[in-house]
């Protein structure tokens, strides 16, 4: 059964069927991330844990299947689920949420660079964010940078070298898995070398601090930005490139080019063309790169849906 377009909001998790009403699936949680793969759907809460949602057992629906405060939920190739959690700390299930394994090392070691950092008293240390690059796993720690592990969580090597440490999320290129992006507070940094090292994407951005992107493949990618001037939550706007981020142009849908709170994008899995967006209120559907956008939702849904912090698609 599809579960459609999965809205993370800070007033519970949505889901939207193309030509159908929005619905609540998952009330009364600030969803902080959400993730589908292959049947598979996971959505983490801040302070409160992690759903999952499994077409192979529909009757069960959404279930929890850790309690905590998490941050980040990412669903690995293989089928694994990882979660990030606040304090710092990466973990894993192989058996689809009934037991997990925590990486003592990595809070270890983000622990030790906490007592070296003058700023740590001021900033929250959560693991925010989980990608995978080749044969590895690459953690975001707000305020602590990219950590990559080549043995599924054992090992821990920091990787910040570049880029703003206070990243949001992270996200893997659908082909070229060396390629990684982070989303900052100070813009997007790109990866080559699957988080060894960062270059920041600036030209054409009115706005610094990033929100979400999608990533579409091709002989240049096509990437779209959203991004806001001030918060993550105020004066957001729309970017688009056509040459992997090298230069970025406003992106304006229906008739407008600015909104309140920043939208939130995604990608079709295994679609070249195909990107969603939720902006001041409403989704759209793009499957030209971007070009062109019609909506899946019409005036009136702007006044139910609250601001999206994370979109997922599970057709």
């Amino acid at each position: 059964m599809s579960l459609g377009i999965l809205i993370g909001t800070g007033r519970g998790l949505w889901g939207l069927l193309p030509g159908e009403a929005a619905r609540c699936l998952l009330p009364d949680l600030e969803i902080a991330a959400v993730d589908a793969r292959d049947g598979l759907a996971v959505a983490a809460a801040a302070g409160r844990g992690v759903w999952l949602h499994d077409d192979a057992d529909r009757a069960a629906g959404w279930r929890q299947v850790w309690e905590g405060d998490a941050r980040a939920a990412r669903i690995a190739p293989g089928g694994a689920l990882l979660a990030g959690a606040a304090p710092p700390r990466l973990l894993r299930s192989e058996d689809g949420g009934a037991s997990w394994d925590p990486s003592p090392t990595l809070e270890s070691v983000v622990r030790y660079q906490r007592t070296r950092s003058p700023a740590a008293g001021k900033a929250e240390w959560a693991l925010t964010a989980i990608a995978f690059p080749p044969d590895g796993t690459l953690a975001g720690v707000s305020g602590a940078g990219a950590w990559l592990s080549m043995d599924e969580g054992r090992n821990w090597m920091p990787r910040s070298e570049g880029i703003d440490p206070a990243i949001a999320a992270l996200y893997e290129h659908p082909d070229r898995k060396d390629r990684v992006y982070a989303v900052t507070r100070s813009g997007l940094y790109r990866s080559e070398d699957g988080g060894y090292t960062w270059l920041q994407s600036l030209t054409g951005l009115d706005r610094s601090i990033a929100h979400s992107l999608s990533v579409l493949p091709g002989t240049a990618d096509t990437l779209v930005l959203s991004a806001a001037r001030r918060r993550p939550s105020e004066t957001g706007a729309l970017f688009r490139s056509t040459d992997g981020g090298v230069r970025w142009s406003r992106l304006a849908i229906g008739e407008e080019d600015e909104w309140p709170a920043a939208p939130a994008v995604t990608r079709l899995g295994g679609s070249l063309d195909t990107t969603f967006v939720l902006a001041g209120g409403r989704v759209w559907a793009s499957h030209d790169r971007g070009l062109g956008w019609r909506p899946l939702t019409g005036p009136d849904d702007a006044a139910r849906l609250p601001p999206a912090r994370a979109l997922a698609v599970s057709f």
